[in-house]
């Protein structure tokens, strides 16, 4: 079997999440994204073109899915203490790909995270389906999409 190289891209279909409540498996995330707000902006004296500045930063809502299993419990309290404003309901996760031997190749943390949303999927008594639960999650931070710990998105 040949030897895997450092610069062989990472397939997408091996990480883990690490939550408070336990260290779980999920078939999809998505939602890994961060953005700015694009300014534009021109002077009357200028030519006729915009120039282009880097506004608010956004991050958009993350969606994580898996099997419906009783491990599924810990989502359910934990939106519930999203719901009954309980303290401390934002907590901090972690998104670790990992590559085909199993080691990280990149640890994404994703701060101050909460559920907005839960989610079974539809029932349906004629279907040979797995039953889907997926999480939408909100946060208020840069994710650190680093390989070493350090933040590949540095302040100027």
């Amino acid at each position: 079997m040949p030897e895997t190289r450092l610069t062989d891209p990472v397939a997408n279909f091996r990480f883990v999440v690490t939550c408070f409540w336990t260290r779980a498996g999920f078939s999809k995330v998505t939602g890994l994204k961060e953005e700015s707000d694009v300014i534009e902006y021109r002077e009357g004296n200028q030519s006729a073109f915009l120039e282009k500045y880097p506004g608010l930063r956004k991050y958009p809502e993350m969606t994580f899915e898996r099997g419906l299993t009783q491990e599924g419990a810990g989502m359910i309290q934990w939106r519930n203490a999203v719901i009954k404003c309980l303290p401390n309901y934002k907590t901090d996760l972690a998104v670790v790909i990992q590559t085909c031997p199993g080691r990280p190749a990149r640890n994404i943390s994703i701060p101050k995270a909460w559920p907005s949303s839960l989610e079974i999927a539809d029932l349906d008594a004629k279907a040979s389906e797995i039953a889907i639960e997926s999480m939408t999650l909100q946060h208020e931070g840069l994710p650190d999409y680093s390989a070493t710990g350090a933040s590949i998105f540095r302040t100027i």
